[in-house]
């Protein structure tokens, strides 16, 4: 077979398979009819924000005998000797934490940076992290949006 004939065949072969691969494919492909998007349900953005205190919403009392308040785990920290005892000095969270755990605070004092902090615990562990599972670990339940500039900030509130 000529070399004229070989390309010619070959061509006629790539045609035929690309048509019979269009045509599977238009099975499994419709043009024109794209699926709808939809928009995630992302709390402060796109559904009501119920999180507007931040950490407090969350780590509450939800009865005599759970107790998820941070105060209540400061202070069981500060019995075991793991924290200092700073009852007194915080009234609202984690805006009063970043006394110590501010990024430029941690380096002086030698304590954890509270972001990589509560970013390992709320963010690792997979489906054995109650914020994962339960909360999607959605970033808006600790972090709003300012929507006119972009910018994130931390929630805080009172402890209730």
């Amino acid at each position: 077979m000529g070399k004229r004939k070989r390309r010619v065949t070959l061509a006629v072969l790539l045609a035929a398979g690309m048509m019979l691969l269009l045509l599977r494919g238009m099975a499994f492909v419709t043009f024109g009819q794209e699926e709808e998007a939809t928009v995630p349900e992302i709390p402060g953005i796109t559904v009501d924000d119920v999180h507007v205190n931040g950490c407090v919403d969350c780590h509450r009392k939800a009865d005599p005998e759970k107790d998820y308040r941070i105060s209540t785990n400061l202070r069981e920290l500060a019995e075991k000797g793991k924290h200092p005892n700073v009852e007194d000095s915080i009234k609202t969270i984690p805006g009063d934490c970043l006394t110590c755990h501010s990024e430029s605070a941690a380096k002086m004092m030698g304590t954890e940076p509270l972001a990589s902090m509560l970013h390992r615990f709320h963010l690792l562990g997979g489906e054995e992290n109650h914020f994962i599972t339960n909360d999607r670990g959605q970033c808006t339940h600790c972090h709003a949006l300012n929507k006119d500039t972009g910018e994130f900030s931390i929630k805080s509130g009172k402890e209730q």
